[in-house]
């Protein structure tokens, strides 16, 4: 995995919008710690899912989904026109996707 020091400065909306995920990760498993009534699933029925989705020209998208495989020691892969990394602990899923926003702008036209 990468360093903190090996990574990149990111905007602070985005920071901001990271930090915002995280906590509400911590507040969801707290929740449902708390809360064993609240069913999620049984066996490999129950998982979570969240996927980082960056719109940028492909060349770029596809570096930062690069970088972020890089970090996180996993190989990036085509899936028909997206570039996607994929990263799971347990039952608990997490992808980054390159959409190219020339294609984006082009279909919301």
């Amino acid at each position: 995995m990468t360093t903190v020091s090996e990574q990149p400065t990111i905007p602070q909306r985005e920071a901001d919008d990271r930090l915002a995920l995280i906590a509400d990760l911590r507040r969801m498993a707290d929740f449902l710690e708390a809360n064993p009534v609240v069913r999620v699933g049984i066996g490999a029925h129950a998982s979570m899912q969240f996927s980082a989705c960056l719109q940028a020209p492909i060349d770029e998208a596809r570096a930062e989904v690069d970088r972020i495989a890089a970090a996180l020691g996993r190989t990036a892969f085509d899936r028909g026109h997206q570039h996607v990394v994929e990263y799971a602990v347990g039952r608990v899923w997490y992808q980054a996707v390159a959409i190219d926003s020339g294609a984006v702008t082009a279909v919301q036209a």
